[in-house]
């Protein structure tokens, strides 16, 4: 029997659907949540160093840039946490089609991190953020026949 998976994703949160193409209909076999991301900062890394500037009166500061790549960070873990449920999934029950819909700035972290064997059977990407809309929506996204 074929199997299509469907991947919906943005930077906290990955729905893994498939569907047998013999109702075409989808059904959520994994959900993953990002719970770094709900953290506050101080929370992520214990001994924060201080806020640096110039000196010269300017408010440019240096704890932005740390924030901004604690976050590209967790972004990018969570990116390899998705494609390694797609793999597992895979491995457990091999699947001929893959379709990914995720939020823009998480499509292209998933895509870098897919096996070639597996982003061969990549056959759509969308880049939308649908992670929290219905079953029947996501598929109103999809081809008529998976």
């Amino acid at each position: 029997m074929s199997r299509t998976l469907i991947i919906t994703a943005n930077s906290s949160c990955a729905r893994i659907l498939e569907s047998h193409h013999d109702n075409n209909l989808l059904t959520e076999i994994e959900t993953l949540l990002d719970t770094a991301v709900r953290l506050r900062d101080q929370d992520l890394v214990s001994d924060k160093s201080g806020r640096q500037n110039n000196g010269k009166g300017s408010t440019s500061s240096h704890g932005v840039n740390e924030h901004h790549e604690r976050k590209h960070q967790h972004h990018k873990q969570f990116a390899h946490s998705v494609v390694e449920a797609i793999e597992r999934a895979d491995n457990k029950r091999p699947f001929d089609a893959l379709y990914i819909i995720a939020a823009p700035e998480f499509l292209g972290s998933i895509r870098k991190k897919l096996s070639t064997t597996t982003y061969k059977k990549v056959k759509g990407q969308i880049s939308k953020n649908i992670t929290h809309d219905s079953l029947e929506k996501i598929r109103s996204y999809l081809p008529k026949k998976l």
